[in-house]
Formats: structure tokens, sequence, C-alpha cells
């Protein structure tokens, strides 16, 4: 016949084993559940991130549509004012002109000379209403330029 404290050893070990099992089981149940939500979040965060690629698409979107707007009318502006500053050029020009013609036909110049100081106008006024060649860095390195000279 089995000893007292043999039932008694396997009797404690059964409820252990019972406990652990339970427990377990009980477990195994927590992580699928936390493995289920984990899962719903990460659905969640992709859509989340599918949203934010729509918004930033539309976003992005509209931002070159606003930019193609203001980069046109910027350039309206600089053409209409390219136009009025060649038409104050050309008046300027047609008045130098016509000074230069008085002069000459007052006999206060020669008609040779005349041609030379309408030319010479022409030229400066074009030059005047010219694009500038000189780029940003080129107006910097010459102000620092003009800065040394200046210290010597």
């Amino acid at each position: 016949m089995p000893d007292v404290a043999t039932i008694y050893v396997i009797g404690l070990s059964l409820t252990i084993i019972g406990m652990l099992g339970g427990g377990l089981f009980w477990l195994g149940g927590e992580f699928r559940e936390i493995r289920m939500r984990f899962k719903e979040i990460d659905e969640r965060f992709r859509e989340i991130d599918r949203r934010f690629d729509e918004l930033r698409g539309y976003v992005d979107g509209r931002f070159n549509e606003l930019k193609g707007y203001v980069e046109g009318r910027f350039n309206e502006l600089k053409g209409y004012i390219d136009s009025r500053v060649n038409r104050l050029s050309e008046a300027f020009s047609s008045y130098q002109e016509f000074f230069i013609e008085l002069l000459m036909t007052e006999g206060v110049i020669k008609p040779e000379r005349a041609v030379i100081a309408k030319n010479e106008a022409r030229r400066i006024m074009r030059l005047a209403t010219s694009t500038n060649p000189l780029t940003k860095e080129n107006g910097r390195d010459l102000g620092s330029y003009w800065i040394r000279i200046r210290m010597i």
C-alpha cells in the first residue's frame, strides 16, 4: 500500500501541474488576445499611413498648383514691368534724339557729332534696360572686393 507521503506528493504534484496547466492555458489566451490587439493596432496604423499618403498627395498637388499660379502671375508682372520700362526707355531715347537734332539744327553741334551722340544715347539706354549679366554671387564678390579696397 502506498505510503501517505507518496500520496501527498502525488496529490500536490497533480494540483501544481493542474494549476500550471490552467495558468498556461489562461496565459495562452491572454497572449492570443494581445496578438489580436496588436494586429488591430497595426491595421489602424496602416490605415493612418494610407490616409497620410493621400493627404500628402493632395497637399503636394495643391502646393504645385499654387506655385504654378504664383509663378505665372509673377511672370505676367515681370512682363508688364519690362514693357513699361522699355516704353519709358524708348520715350527717353526719342527725347534725346530730338534734343540732339535741335542742337544740330541750331548749329550748336556738327551733324557728324550729332550722329555719334545719338548712337551713344541709344547704346546707353540699351545697356540701362538690358538684364543684369552678373549673378548674385558676382555681386557679393564685388561687394567684398570693394570692402577690402576701402580697408587698404
